[in-house]
């Protein structure tokens, strides 16, 4: 720095900061707007409020905070035990599933055999026997494209 610009920053105060940016170009001027803007942004993500907030519903209401704290925890425990109800719904909807498939494949593979003791039309054997086979090539099919998904 040379003479001239520590006497340009001495010069430079709040009182006569306009007199200051008169004497500049109208390009350094821009210049020093763009260099002088700040951005502060904050970002939080969470289900309690950022600690300096937090401690501020604590100043403005006592208790408050921990009223907070304890909602998130019966939020949490709430949220906690739908999610277990609903994976136990889905555990026996699949069990009644699976048994009632294998149901319906026992029920129509004894028609078939039944069927076939009693000596009936050939097509109704193979009619009794192709339920339950179409079905599990189906429900091995579907299983593979659940795989792949």
């Amino acid at each position: 720095m040379d003479e001239s610009d520590e006497d340009a920053l001495q010069a430079v105060s709040p009182e006569n900061l306009p007199g200051v940016l008169k004497r500049l170009p109208p390009d350094e001027i821009s210049r020093l707007v763009s260099i002088g803007v700040l951005t502060v942004s904050k970002q939080h993500n969470g289900p309690l409020p950022p600690a300096e907030e937090f401690a501020l519903y604590e100043q403005t209401h006592q208790g408050t905070a921990e009223r907070i704290l304890a909602y998130m925890e019966r939020e949490q425990t709430f949220r906690h035990e739908l999610a277990r109800k609903e994976q136990r719904a889905l555990n026996w909807e699949t069990i009644r599933g699976q048994v009632f498939g294998f149901i319906v494949m026992a029920g129509s593979l004894a028609a078939g055999v039944y069927s076939f003791v009693i000596g009936a039309h050939p097509a109704v054997t193979i009619a009794f026997v192709s339920v339950p086979v179409i079905s599990a090539v189906k429900a091995f099919i579907e299983g593979r494209a659940k795989q792949d998904d």
